[in-house]
């Protein structure tokens, strides 16, 4: 009798120890997918709250200055006098909206506070050298400001958008960075799961070969003895 309590205890322990290692490696791999997915989680905030806000407002400032020097030729090119007024009012207008972005970069703790330093200046400078222009286009002295805008205002508008390359480049490696991380994540989380099923089947299928022998043993009868009969 106590022989067979032994064989029955070491057989559940043969049988329950492989599953309890699953189950050790399923957790811990649960474990090191939910701190990974916690720590993407935090990046991805800082990343939205910090980088991901200062290009946007980059990326804006950007389309305003495309839109501004298109404001300005149409002021330079039309000689109807309500059209160069709408288009001298939508250039101010778009200055004003360099302005406001121009604070909100200022406001971001994320922001390279030398490079915003020298992106204000630029944009000073710029709105001094807008505000020549706009005076010589509504005096009608088209060829002058067209001089004036291609020798002085073009030139400091392409060091703005290169200062503004300057907050878009870095945020762009960083969500790039971001989204490799989350693949991995997942990726290995996938590798994991289907590892632990593999193991799993293998473990079935050797405790079912297992469990078929013992019951062939317990009738006394070699495999194949019903085949043969």
């Amino acid at each position: 009798m106590r022989t067979n309590t032994w064989n029955s205890i070491k057989i559940s322990m043969k049988l329950l120890v492989p599953h309890l290692i699953i189950l050790a490696l399923l957790a811990a791999g649960a474990i090191v997918s939910f701190v990974s997915v916690t720590n993407i989680r935090k990046q991805a905030e800082r990343f939205y709250d910090g980088s991901f806000a200062v290009k946007n407002t980059a990326q804006t400032m950007n389309e305003t200055l495309e839109a501004m020097q298109a404001s300005l030729y149409r002021a330079i090119s039309y000689d109807a006098q309500d059209i160069t007024g709408e288009a001298i009012s939508e250039a101010r207008n778009q200055g004003t909206i360099l302005q406001e972005q121009l604070a909100r970069l200022i406001q971001n703790p994320s922001g390279d506070m030398e490079a915003i330093a020298k992106l204000e200046n630029d944009l000073s400078e710029l709105e001094r050298r807008q505000e020549q222009v706009l005076v010589l286009a509504a005096q009608n002295k088209k060829s002058e400001a067209l001089a004036y805008m291609e020798d002085n205002q073009i030139p400091v508008i392409e060091a703005v958008q290169t200062e503004l390359a300057q907050f878009i480049l870095p945020a762009k490696a960083t969500e790039r960075e971001l989204m490799d991380s989350l693949r991995r994540t997942q990726r290995n989380a996938i590798i994991l799961l289907v590892s632990l099923g593999a193991v799993s089947v293998l473990f079935a299928a050797r405790d079912g070969a297992y469990i078929w022998r013992l019951y062939r043993e317990s009738r006394g009868k070699p495999f194949g003895s019903a085949q043969m009969k």
